[in-house]
């Protein structure tokens, strides 16, 4: 997808990705860790930009 028509996510598709609740991931939105569109009401989407960033965020760089 090009930038003009993203791919977007619910938090319970992210949930599945990274193999957590979707509770998690609301929980990571909610702090600022991981970047939302709010489309109303109680309803975000997630960038797979954003998810991206958030996984390399957090990714091992060498193990000792």
């Amino acid at each position: 997808m090009d930038k003009n028509n993203p791919q977007l996510y619910t938090p319970e598709q992210v949930a599945k990705i990274l193999q957590v609740k979707a509770e998690s991931v609301r929980r990571y939105v909610r702090s600022g860790q991981l970047k939302a569109i709010k489309l109303g009401g109680k309803f975000i989407r997630i960038e797979r930009r954003d998810l991206d960033k958030f996984i390399e965020q957090f990714k091992i760089r060498s193990i000792p």
